[in-house]
């Protein structure tokens, strides 16, 4: 993911641990090391680079409009811009 750029669709069965994959990511990607010392993945991995990782999660909740949609979608943005020290229009 870090060497290759582009889309990628990431699919697992139901209760399958995708949360924890998607957060063993998002860690990756931050550069949080400690986290990952005495694994394989340590020492293949360049922890001086660290990433933005922009958080999606609509778990919680249903929406029962566009409307509904767009607003979570706008909160979520807005939330990891802040989270980012970002400033996005």
């Amino acid at each position: 993911l870090a060497r290759q750029p582009g889309a990628y669709f990431l699919s697992r069965p139901r209760r399958f641990g995708k949360s924890l994959f998607v957060d063993t990511l998002k860690e990756l990607f931050e550069g949080n090391e400690p986290l990952f010392r005495g694994l394989f993945i340590h020492d293949q991995w360049d922890w001086q680079r660290r990433y933005p990782v922009i958080l999606l999660d609509f778990a919680a909740g249903v929406v029962q409009s566009r409307a509904e949609l767009d607003e979570a979608i706008r909160e979520r943005l807005s939330a990891n811009q802040r989270r980012l020290g970002i400033a996005c229009e």
